[in-house]
């Protein structure tokens, strides 16, 4: 009895989770001579997408439309309150990105985006 009121209890909050609703990510797909992304770099890097200075990509990688094209490294332009390392991301649309670390305490990780 008391395991078929949890299970009814339950299932509403087990249907509710689609695969949509997890479906937040980037594919990752590294380009030729590209640095590779482990899994435990993955982990952290997909925190510092979801908290980008960037809105677009913030949402891109909510909606599942942004690609890893390179893990971390370093060079290139580092905007203010940036560190590298920093990877690489295109966002479908054709924008590519770079999500850096960041020095200090502001709540997003410096990204820059080009077309």
């Amino acid at each position: 009895m008391k395991k078929s009121i949890y299970l009814s209890a339950l299932l509403p909050i087990m249907l509710s989770i689609t695969p949509e609703s997890l479906a937040n990510s980037c594919d990752i797909n590294i380009q030729q001579g590209g640095t590779p992304i482990t899994a435990n770099q993955y982990n952290t890097w997909k925190n510092r997408i979801l908290n980008s200075s960037n809105a677009d990509l913030r949402q891109a990688y909510i909606d599942n439309q942004c690609t890893i094209r390179q893990g971390p490294h370093g060079g290139g332009f580092m905007p203010a309150n940036a560190n590298n390392p920093h990877i690489t991301v295109r966002i479908w649309d054709g924008d590519i990105c770079h999500v850096f670390t960041k020095v200090g305490q502001q709540p997003t990780f410096p990204t820059t985006c080009m077309q």
